[in-house]
């Protein structure tokens, strides 16, 4: 419009005769259609301008958004960037399982109201999780982007929920959500009936897999996600200026949209999906909590903050997931409604939050002092790897007679059997300190001094580092693939005019062409990505208070602490 308006205004002022005004009584005559000293050209014409600009466009967008993209190195480059290492890490491709739910996935239109693209536009990366990249598409054919977003973006589902909330979802996602639009999928399901708990098929199982791969190519995104890693300072301000009371019709309506599906209309954590959750939704009625920072043994009432940071980051592994989306005022208005379900809140008070002293810098002796004082209180039941396997499974039940296995320290965010609230070092020293509500896992409050527990955490955390690492190392920083040449063209001037003219537009378009092969894993990158993930976990890490020696690829053996230990606690 703005060149249109600029030859207009151009071809006025160059042809176009000065303006007289008529005599008074004079008619102004019509017959005349154009001066004859008026040429007329077809960028005069705004048919003729529309038509053109019209053709040129299309073939401009068919190039850019259809034939570059096929073409270009990257495309094909199955390579991202890992979201807390930092580094080149290579994506994976689908299992049989995984491209069979792919399959079920197109089969059942889920890409009709769903889409997979995280856009880098205001706010997405804080609603869906990080920016997505070009290299986790490679193993997509056909792209499933989408166009709508009738139901939320599935980029980033992949850990969000758990397999057994999945199971609740598509056999009745009313059950879960009441306001949902979603339909019933009663035939991925073996017994259709709904006499019994229904399990699924084989291919439900292929579509839960499918669905659990989505968005973890780019590593262990979740552990940092800013919208979900909250402290109990950061998550809520006392509500002074609004009553309890007054947030309770609020949180009623929120309960029964988001919370009745699982947690029964009575608060008893039997809604009508339940049947299907493993572990059981929380009864509100007990009054008891699994994640408190409040001291007064494990039965001891949580805080608000403690209730915020719950239902804000959802509990990784099963099926409560996180609802950040929905306000903060929402957060708290039902964290009140939930209150009424038991008389504790009435008849016992608060107990004070525990303090969380300043953590100390990760060095190779505090790893040590941690691995001793793990070997010899949390391995009974975590195991010497911290695997979760000290135990038999079945052997622990929690209160309500549910079975209940250790944690899994090595796991990453979102798989069941591990961590539930993060690695991050708040968290974990508030479990040491506190234990966990219902469970087996008691409090330590009085068996370690609060730089014992920093020493357990920086331990723990260790476990989960290397892990990371090795996984890494698996599967990640490899030597990225050699695009295919593009140019085989069998004739002669076509295979010139290709390497001479189509190349290095390529070449430019795609800022250096294919990505060079990597000749080994060097020191500094693993140094680097090692870095990267204690700083994502530990605040002394993050404020560079970290043993260069913590961070080296090799790492040495943890030395041992041969120190003569003042605890005398037992094994509860």
């Amino acid at each position: 419009s703005l060149l249109l308006m600029a030859i207009n205004l151009i071809m006025t002022a160059r042809k176009s005769a000065p303006f007289e005004a008529p005599a008074g009584n004079a008619l102004v005559s019509v017959s005349e259609a154009r001066p004859a000293a008026v040429e007329v050209t077809w960028y005069s014409r705004p048919s003729g301008v529309f038509i053109i600009a019209g053709i040129v466009f299309f073939f401009l967008a068919v190039v850019i958004q259809g034939i570059l993209p096929s073409i270009l190195p990257q495309t094909y480059n199955p390579t991202v960037t890992s979201a807390s290492a930092g580094q080149t890490i290579q994506v994976a491709g689908y299992t049989p399982l995984e491209h069979r739910g792919r399959q079920v996935y197109i089969r059942e239109g889920c890409w009709y109201c769903h889409s997979q693209y995280v856009r880098p536009v205001t706010g997405e990366d804080l609603r869906w999780g990080p920016v997505s990249q070009a290299g986790e598409y490679v193993y997509d054919q056909p792209q499933l982007l989408g166009t709508r977003r009738i139901g939320p973006d599935l980029l980033r589902v992949g850990r969000k929920y758990g397999d057994d909330w999945h199971a609740a979802h598509h056999w009745d996602p009313r059950d879960v959500v009441p306001d949902s639009v979603m339909p019933r999928f009663p035939w991925l399901y073996k017994d259709s009936s709904g006499k019994s708990t229904p399990e699924l098929n084989e291919d439900g199982l292929a579509l839960v897999a499918y669905l659990q791969k989505l968005g973890t190519s780019i590593g262990d995104w979740r552990e940092t996600f800013v919208s979900t890693r909250l402290t109990a300072g950061a998550a809520l301000q006392s509500s002074d200026t609004e009553k309890s009371l007054d947030l309770l019709p609020r949180g009623k309506q929120v309960y029964f949209r988001r919370c009745a599906g699982c947690h029964g209309e009575k608060g008893d954590g039997n809604g009508p999906s339940a049947r299907f959750l493993n572990p059981k939704p929380r009864d509100f009625t007990s009054g008891t909590f699994k994640f408190r920072s409040t001291a007064g043994g494990a039965t001891s009432l949580p805080l608000d903050e403690d209730l915020f940071i719950t239902v804000s980051h959802g509990l990784w592994g099963t099926a409560m997931p996180p609802w950040y989306e929905i306000s903060s005022q929402e957060r708290l208005a039902v964290i009140q409604f939930i209150k009424i379900f038991s008389n504790r809140w009435k008849n016992e008070k608060t107990g004070a939050a525990i303090q969380i002293p300043e953590e100390p810098p990760v060095t190779m002796e505090s790893i040590a002092r941690g691995k001793q004082q793990f070997e010899t209180m949390c391995a009974a039941c975590h195991g010497a790897g911290g695997l979760g396997d000290g135990v038999p499974a079945g052997v622990l039940s929690d209160i309500w007679g549910n079975p209940i296995n250790p944690a899994n320290f090595t796991l990453p965010a979102g798989v069941p059997g591990g961590v539930k609230l993060g690695h991050d070092g708040r968290h974990i020293f508030k479990t040491i300190t506190t234990g966990i509500g219902g469970t087996p896992m008691p409090s330590f409050s009085d068996a370690f001094t609060p730089a014992q527990t920093w020493d357990i955490v920086h331990y723990v955390q260790s476990l989960r580092v290397n892990a990371h690492i090795a996984s890494l190392k698996q599967a990640g920083l490899t030597e990225p693939k050699q695009a295919a040449g593009f140019c085989t063209s069998s004739v002669p001037w076509l295979l010139a005019a290709c390497n001479n003219v189509l190349l290095p537009i390529i070449d430019f378009c795609s800022a250096g062409g294919p990505l060079q092969a990597k000749a080994s894993i060097n020191k500094i990158q693993m140094s680097e990505a090692r870095g990267n993930i204690w700083a994502s976990l530990s605040e002394a890490a993050d404020r560079q208070q970290i043993d260069p020696q913590v961070l080296q690829i090799d790492r040495p053996e943890i030395p041992v602490i041969n120190t003569v230990t003042t605890n005398k606690a037992k094994l509860p």
